[in-house]
């Protein structure tokens, strides 16, 4: 299959760009010829590439009547323009986020007869995101990225999602009826990390930026619960960017963002992999480095709503839940993890193989190439 990926977002640090990569990267693998438009590249590919960041900036200023900056305007018109001198394709693939990827889809679709298969990895527009995230937004601001919002679904002739909970949050009320077009396939995990290489303390580790929501206040509030003997054994380490840094300690560190490949290799050195998530009703949110921590077969930390996405998945195993702001909660999972870690049986809370399975290469493209079979219908 002919496939024109495009996503603004590619190996820049974001998780996103690398959600991106690795997709695009798969289904070349598996035989499609993949041509991806993006914002900008950092490593080669096995792919067609073009870098569209050349097209000249003309500010990021924000566009009511656009409902996108400038920047992103210019960089969508860049795209169908590419796209309409590069084609035939068989099938369109955008990625969301930011929106910029989809806007990009719709201006290309003026040009060119395509299928079109739409993936959202998070709720858009922003204000549609579940308390306690809470953007400002003025009502006409709303209404215009509401309506764009409907574009994208009428127009597209398959959406895909990370999680059924993301689906369900975002195509209700009159949205209800593009479900019918949807699927869900889970981002890819990358397996065949080697076993943990510490030595002396229980290294709990998390990878990523976490935002404001994304609170680790109580898992230290929890921390200051625990037996000095537990305490002294544990080692939090975070890479990344963290809205708010509390301080550190000698128990709890902080490490800059790293390029992907040293973040496997530092997550490789955890004995425990740490999700922090926000204190939602409902976790709709498929976090993308759980898929890694599944695939990675370290047990898993998480501090997750009791009913959501993460609590699914690791329903029938894999780590610990427990709520985001249960202090108690928290330290008494860290003295349960403590007590296995110590008798050497941390390894029976592990990710099963079959949850592993459920994230790789095998499990989850397929579920792309049946999205982009039905937007071709």
């Amino acid at each position: 299959m002919k496939i024109l990926f495009v996503s603004w977002h590619h190996l820049d640090g974001t998780a996103e760009g690398l959600a991106s990569a690795r997709v695009a990267s798969a289904l070349a693998r598996r035989g499609h010829e993949v041509t991806l438009l993006t914002r900008k590249l950092l490593e080669p590919e096995p792919f067609n590439h073009l870098d569209l960041d050349r097209w000249g900036r003309l500010g990021a200023l924000p566009h009511l009547l656009r409902g996108c900056t400038v920047e992103e305007k210019g960089w969508a018109r860049a795209v169908a323009g590419k796209a309409a001198e590069l084609g035939p394709f068989d099938v369109l693939h955008s990625r969301l986020n930011p929106a910029a990827s989809h806007l990009a889809a719709l201006e290309a679709l003026k040009r060119i007869e395509l299928p079109w298969c739409a993936y959202f990895s998070d709720p858009w527009p922003h204000h549609l995101y579940p308390e306690p995230y809470r953007f400002t937004v003025g009502p006409l601001s709303r209404r215009r990225l509401e309506l764009a919002l409907d574009a994208m679904l009428r127009r597209a002739d398959s959406l895909m999602f990370p999680s059924g909970r993301l689906r369900d949050w975002l195509l209700s009320g009159q949205r209800e009826r593009f479900r019918s077009k949807s699927f869900v396939a889970p981002h890819l995990g990358e397996e065949g990390a080697p076993s943990p290489t510490s030595k002396g303390h229980l290294h709990i580790r998390h990878a990523g930026f976490l935002m404001k929501e994304r609170r680790i206040e109580p898992l230290l509030a929890a921390l200051e619960r625990l037996r000095p003997e537990v305490r002294n054994d544990l080692r939090v380490e975070f890479a990344g960017r963290y809205a708010v840094q509390p301080e550190a300690s000698g128990i709890v560190s902080f490490e800059p963002s790293m390029p992907p490949d040293s973040v496997r290799g530092w997550m490789a050195g955890a004995d425990v992999a740490l999700l922090v998530e926000a204190a939602l009703a409902e976790g709709i949110f498929f976090p993308s480095k759980l898929s890694d921590y599944m695939a990675g077969g370290r047990p898993i930390l998480a501090l997750s709503p009791r009913r959501g996405v993460t609590a699914d998945l690791l329903a029938a195993g894999g780590g610990v839940l427990v709520e985001p702001e249960d202090e108690a909660g928290i330290a008494a999972a860290l003295e349960r993890l403590h007590g296995l870690w110590r008798a050497g049986r941390l390894a029976e809370l592990a990710p099963r193989p079959e949850q592993a399975a459920a994230v790789l290469e095998d499990t989850v493209i397929p579920l792309y190439e049946r999205a982009f079979e039905e937007a071709r219908r």
